[in-house]
């Protein structure tokens, strides 16, 4: 089981991928103050922050289920890319080969689910639009290495078979500023919690 819900910090359990003059800290101005991660993307476009948690925690096995939510927000909702979920070691995971995630691609404000198997990958890109400054859950249960029912504020989206990976993974999250022009400035992305469970 890991659940880390920000109530602090510390930069030693992360793996962090940084692309341009960006910070993680914890959040210290309300409504956010409290148990929230405050990650800050510096203004400029594909500056970028990827975190993944320090060891592979969780490999889809026969006989076991996952289970895995997060609660986030982010202060734009078209020109940023977002990802929650899990993926295997991969400084770009918007690229990754092996994983399970939920990701948001700059240019649109639709938060797509999609599990990957040594780059095949199935998906969903229609599950909900995403909204700037409104805390979403996402969440999936993996059964097996067979399936992976997927799940926005509490409500089930659908199950995809196939394509799940058997690699071993890392709670990974990912945020980057997709706005070309510069104009509206650092960007973030407020974490409020990240839940993960494997059964034995």
């Amino acid at each position: 089981v890991y659940l880390e819900d920000f109530h602090y910090y510390t930069a030693a359990d992360w793996t962090v991928s940084d692309t341009g003059a960006n910070t993680q800290a914890l959040a210290t101005v309300a409504p956010t103050a409290g148990g929230v991660l405050l990650i800050t993307v510096a203004n400029a476009d594909d500056n970028l922050s990827s975190m993944q948690k320090v060891g592979h925690s969780f490999v889809p096995t026969a006989g076991t289920n996952i289970w895995y939510a997060a609660r986030f927000q982010a202060s734009e909702a078209t020109e940023i890319d977002l990802l929650h979920g899990l993926v295997v070691t991969d400084t770009t995971p918007l690229a990754h080969v092996n994983g399970i995630v939920f990701r948001k691609d700059d240019g649109d404000t639709t938060i797509d689910f999609g599990q990957t198997n040594t780059s095949v990958t199935s998906t969903d890109s229609s599950t909900t639009v995403f909204a700037a400054a409104t805390y979403v859950t996402v969440g999936f249960k993996v059964t097996g290495t067979t399936s992976v029912e997927y799940f926005i504020n509490g409500t089930s989206q659908g199950t995809l078979s196939g394509n799940v990976p058997t690699a071993p993974l890392r709670v990974t999250m990912h945020v980057q500023d997709g706005d070309t022009a510069a104009a509206i400035g650092a960007m973030t992305m407020s974490v409020d919690y990240i839940f993960c469970a494997q059964s034995r």
